[in-house]
């Protein structure tokens, strides 16, 4: 008797009845009860089978529509990545566009890029995840193959015992079936390793979605400073906007002062303009110049060494005439022993129109007169002069003094004695009464006239007198015509 190895129990050929089989089973290896048994253990066996089959296919299923979730979610999240990308470009444009907020909303831009790239991470390490359940629903169906691969053996031993059963004695067929059990049970572990090299895949997807999950992490940290620095130049900002509003707030008020302040210069001005207009007025006047009165003063003469000082008003002027060394040219008379050696220059032209002369004075400091030539060939060196102003211009004349327009505005001072070529005192002379003249037609000219007193006192040859000292003469115009 020897023992046999089918469907996993041990039966014993040989005509030994009630042997007991490693089931406990007290009957002959080919009889009825033994082929039941074996039907029921392995009909039994393949139901468990199918089960475990089904169980894996629905667990498969599942797993699959979990990775389908969550690739959809996966989806979500990119979508909400992309999304946020955008706000992020949306952001920075406005960081562009808002000059005073400048640094704030840039900061803004990029915490929001930085969440954008936590996000796409985390969309990632979703698709990693993702990735990483699709791997396990195709552990999962090749688990299911692998059931099922289990179930067609365990049908096909099934087959072979009912073989068995109805031809125990046909060793090869049993043989055989054994043969194909044990090549679809390699077949299983085949499978097996499939599902285990598959589930190795998925074990590395889930250590890179961890991966990718910590660098979504870091990236949400990285975000989080960025959004604390955003609000921190948020603030800074802020407190910016309030100075600007401060400064401009000051800005307006010194506006408004300086706006006041110009008023009043503006009224400062127009007051000191009025004063300055008046005081111009006022200065016209006390120099003779009166801008309402027609030919308010006159022209000094041309000689060199005249000066004019104009003082009054439009009414009453005064002519200060000084003469610092005003050369006159003193010619002889025509006929010596009759004709008086003379000369003129004009001082000062009146105005046109008539002209009353209230008072005049001529004054010649010591030494003041002076013969430049002299000696005899000219002046004589003591010559005895007499010098006045007048209307009229000296000319040559046959006597020894001034004529009556001559000297009419200030009387010949006729006691001018010269020692050793100079005037030896002090000469003036005054106008003792007002005068009249109508300067009309022709504007009246004040003269300085001199004349020698005798024939002696000059020779033939020409000779020049320097002037020095002050003529004033106090006048008015009454009209033109």
């Amino acid at each position: 008797m020897k023992p046999r190895f089918v469907c996993g129990i041990t039966v014993w050929d040989g005509d030994s009845p009630g042997r007991d089989s490693d089931l406990g089973i007290n009957a002959a290896p080919d009889g009825p009860a033994w082929t039941r048994l074996i039907k029921e253990v392995a009909g039994t066996q393949t139901q468990v089978n199918l089960d475990t089959a089904a169980a894996a296919a629905a667990d498969a299923k599942a797993v699959t529509a979990q990775a389908a979730a969550a690739t959809a979610d996966a989806k979500a999240v990119t979508a909400d990545g992309k999304a946020v990308a955008a706000q992020a470009a949306a952001a920075t444009a406005d960081a562009k566009a808002v000059t005073a907020d400048g640094k704030a909303v840039a900061a803004q831009a990029a915490a929001a890029t930085a969440d954008a790239k936590a996000v796409t991470a985390d969309g990632k390490a979703v698709a990693a995840q993702a990735d990483a359940t699709t791997a396990l629903a195709d552990a999962a169906t090749a688990d299911g193959k692998a059931v099922a691969a289990q179930a067609d053996a365990t049908t096909a031993l099934a087959d072979a015992a009912t073989a068995d059963a109805k031809a125990v004695t046909a060793d090869g067929k049993a043989v055989a079936a054994q043969a194909d059990a044990t090549t679809a049970l390699a077949d299983a572990a085949t499978a097996d390793g499939k599902a285990v090299a598959a589930q190795a895949d998925a074990t590395t997807a889930l250590a890179d979605a961890a991966a990718a999950q910590a660098d979504a992490t870091t990236a949400l940290a990285d975000a989080a400073t960025a959004d604390g620095k955003a609000v921190a130049a948020q603030a800074d900002a802020t407190t910016a906007i309030a100075d600007a509003a401060a400064a401009q707030a000051d800005a307006t008020t010194a506006l408004a002062d300086a706006a006041a302040a110009q008023a009043d210069a503006t009224t400062a001005l127009a007051d000191a303009a009025t004063a300055q207009a008046a005081v111009d007025a006022v200065e016209l006047i006390t120099a003779g110049n009166d801008p309402n009165t027609t030919h308010d003063k006159g022209t000094k003469g041309a000689a060199a060494g005249i000066s004019v000082v104009e003082k009054g008003d439009g009414a009453v002027h005064k002519t200060v005439i000084t003469l610092a060394t005003v050369a006159v040219t003193i010619t002889d008379g025509t006929v010596p022993a009759t004709d008086a050696a003379w000369g003129t220059i004009p001082l000062y032209t009146f105005p046109q129109g008539h002209i009353v002369i209230l008072g005049a004075h001529e004054v010649f400091p010591l030494g003041g007169i002076v013969a430049v030539t002299g000696g005899g060939g000219g002046l004589s060196d003591t010559a005895d002069l007499e010098i006045g102003v007048g209307t009229a211009a000296r000319a040559n004349a046959s006597n020894f003094a001034l004529g009556a327009t001559e000297d009419d505005i200030i009387p010949g001072q006729a006691g001018v004695d010269l020692v050793a070529k100079a005037s030896d005192a002090i000469e003036s002379n005054p106008l003792g009464a007002a005068l009249f003249y109508d300067g009309s037609a022709a504007a009246v000219v004040a003269n300085l006239n001199v004349c020698t007193l005798d024939d002696g006192d000059s020779g033939v040859n020409s000779d020049t007198l320097n002037v020095s000292g002050t003529i004033t003469i106090i006048w008015t115009i009454m009209g033109d015509d």
